[in-house]
């Protein structure tokens, strides 16, 4: 049964010419073969760490001097300041231990100033 008695449709064969049918899906990738794009989109060979890498080190930023974190302070609201302090004493106590945090929000709420404080 084709597809017209299934549904009940005439269709006209000089609106809609016969379709050839086919064993499945044929694909013109031209220059963009299977292959070709398996290989440029393979990254692990660029993960591998074969130990010819430099090491990376991380530059800390300069301090603030202490008037520009207070101007910079005073314009957080008490959640961002809350935050500003939990992450002030966790490197003051635990210096060691890596901290792992996510800060989001809307447009507008202060994640820029936050983290640039």
């Amino acid at each position: 049964m084709n597809w017209t008695e299934l549904v009940g449709v005439h269709q006209s064969p000089r609106l809609f010419p016969p379709r050839e049918e086919t064993n499945g899906a044929t694909f013109d990738f031209d220059e963009y073969s299977l292959e070709d794009n398996f290989t440029f989109a393979d990254i692990a060979a660029e993960l591998e760490d074969d130990g010819s890498r430099d090491k990376v080190f991380f530059i800390a930023p300069e301090k603030l001097p202490e008037s520009d974190f207070q101007n910079l302070f005073e314009k957080l609201n008490q959640d961002q300041r809350d935050y500003i302090m939990h992450v002030a004493d966790h490197f003051e106590k635990t210096p060691d231990k890596q901290l792992l945090h996510f800060l989001t929000g809307g447009a507008g709420v202060g994640k820029s100033l936050t983290i640039t404080t």
